[in-house]
């Protein structure tokens, strides 16, 4: 290699305030990470400027491999690529044919920092021509892989003079890499959703929108147990349908109780995975010094207590789906592990030093809320950018009370057959009361309810409750009607917090009854003159 190209850049040479990057990039991460997918495009080239002038280049610009991992592809300017004012002219139409010995490093995952564009090799000839063109003296490409292979990657360019660029450059680039890469993804599918949507409401001929979504006729219902017909969990059915199909990484966000565990195991059947293993994790269930041992293997004598290899659960899940429920218990050191395994597609067994190659899809499921989780420092960001290109929020019970009837229906069914009971019908009265309750605990809460109702149901063929659900209807009160929407909001936070003896966080707060983060319910409160205690001598 010759001076002045290499694979890794040169070590304290630069005025570059590497500190300063990372920052920025958790700057990035917040503002696209927050944004609409019809601001996205936008956020990209805002982030390309903010790191052009950080690292105090010219240019800088996001490309993509092609399916068949063959060709580098430059995508639209100026979308994608941000070049100082002072160069704008000096653009011109370039694609990866342009640069085939960067083209050949990029598909290689080769990252390469170039101080000086004459220093290149020979076989980089038409490179240099292509550079001098356009006016590049010293230039920096950064692939990012997934799963295995290249998918994009960033390139940053300096026109004014030859450039050097510390070490400590080239893991914070690919994580700004990683970021644009997530975001692109989650903005083409949910455009390709939205589009589905339009078309199938618009086009003559098509079957209607409420038939529509993934047409859960009563075998699908028993074969993957999800019962509803409300708006809320239409939306989460048809999203599991379009991403189904794909491998990518489905993120399923909820309350505990909703049914993150059906959605993911339906997102199996649906796949054309179907046939091939379904292995299902619970990060939570094991110790943090067993869960790595669990995910990936361990040889014999690897550490005390392993007398016997044993094989890792990314083993047995190969080219089928692995579920990881509650991923946001995963230990650190864990998760940078996972995350190598989500972008090349390898690991190592514990005390083994051979690679393992598996095609796994992963769907990763967490009750938790995991932008404060990374405020935290408990989740790693780049994590959180690979896992969050297509995410599935299941509704709480209480956002699809029309749901509540079904899914009566159903629990009594299978209870009363499970019992071996002739229980059929439910009195008006007693489903009013199912109908009224907020159901902290979501659809399982709702579940154990009508389990415990029919074991208690000794006569008739009518249930009747067990326990009595007090009446936690949140509209209910003889205060006169107001306008202001903040008088109507501060209202309805202290009728919750009536009901749960002033409790915010925690099982049975305020907080989850409202489907607020505990922090977020507090500034509200704040905000609206609402004490953090009850004071016993005021009116609040």
């Amino acid at each position: 290699m010759k001076k002045g190209v290499s694979t890794s850049p040169n070590v304290g040479a630069s005025s570059v305030q590497v500190g300063h990057l990372e920052n920025l990039i958790m700057e990035i991460s917040s503002q696209i990470i927050n944004s609409p997918t019809s601001k996205i495009d936008g956020k990209i080239r805002w982030a390309l400027r903010k790191i052009v002038e950080c690292l105090d280049v010219d240019d800088g610009c996001f490309w993509e491999m092609t399916q068949d991992g063959t060709e580098l592809r430059y995508m639209d300017y100026p979308t994608y690529h941000y070049i100082d004012s002072r160069f704008e002219n000096a653009v011109s139409s370039v694609s990866g044919k342009d640069f085939p010995w960067f083209e050949k490093r990029g598909i290689n995952a080769e990252a390469t920092f170039c101080i000086r564009i004459e220093d290149l090799p020979e076989d980089a000839m038409v490179d240099k021509k292509s550079l001098r063109s356009i006016g590049v003296k010293s230039l920096i490409e950064v692939p990012y892989r997934f799963a295995g292979r290249v998918i994009n990657g960033l390139t940053f360019g300096c026109r004014r003079e030859e450039r050097r660029f510390p070490a400590e450059l080239a893991p914070i680039l690919k994580l700004a890499g990683e970021i644009i890469s997530s975001a692109l993804s989650r903005k083409r599918m949910e455009e390709q959703y939205e589009s589905l949507l339009m078309e199938m409401q618009n086009l003559p001929g098509r079957v209607p929108l409420e038939k529509r979504y993934l047409q859960w006729d009563a075998e699908h219902k028993r074969t993957y147990n999800i019962i509803g017909e409300s708006a809320a969990i239409k939306d989460v059915f048809f999203r599991m349908e379009q991403v189904a199909p794909t491998d990518s990484i489905v993120l399923i966000l909820g309350e505990t109780g909703t049914g993150k565990g059906m959605i993911a195991r339906a997102l199996h059947e649906l796949s054309s995975r179907k046939n091939r293993p379904c292995v299902i994790v619970n990060c939570a269930a094991f110790p943090s010094t067993l869960i790595e041992s669990e995910l990936f293997g361990r040889e014999k004598g690897a550490f005390t207590g392993s007398d016997s290899r044993q094989i890792g659960r990314f083993e047995l899940a190969d080219k089928g789906t692995l579920i990881l429920d509650e991923i946001a218990e995963l230990p650190l050191e864990v998760q940078a592990k996972l995350l190598r395994v989500i972008q090349d597609g390898e690991f190592e067994r514990l005390g083994s030093p051979k690679t393992i190659k598996v095609d796994v899809r992963i769907a990763a499921l967490t009750s938790r809320d995991l932008k404060a989780e990374l405020s935290k420092g408990r989740f790693r960001h780049d994590l959180y950018y690979r896992l969050n290109v297509f995410p599935i929020t299941v509704p709480p019970l209480r956002e699809r009370y029309e749901d509540i009837p079904l899914l009566t229906d159903h629990f009594l069914m299978e209870s009363s057959r499970k019992m071996k009971k002739e229980i059929k019908a439910i009195s008006v009265h007693t489903l009013k009361k199912l109908s009224s309750y907020v159901w902290p605990g979501n659809v399982r809460e709702l579940k154990h309810v009508i389990e415990r109702a029919v074991i208690m149901t000794q006569k008739g063929d009518t249930l009747h409750l067990a326990e009595l659900l007090e009446d936690q209807s949140l509209f209910a009160d003889d205060e006169p009607p107001v306008t202001n929407l903040a008088e109507v909001e501060r209202r309805h936070i202290l009728r919750v917090l009536d009901k749960t003896k002033w409790k915010i966080w925690g099982p049975g707060g305020a907080a989850i009854l409202l489907g607020l983060n505990p922090s977020t319910l507090r500034g509200r409160m704040r905000k609206l003159g609402i004490p953090f205690r009850r004071d016993p001598l005021s009116n609040t």
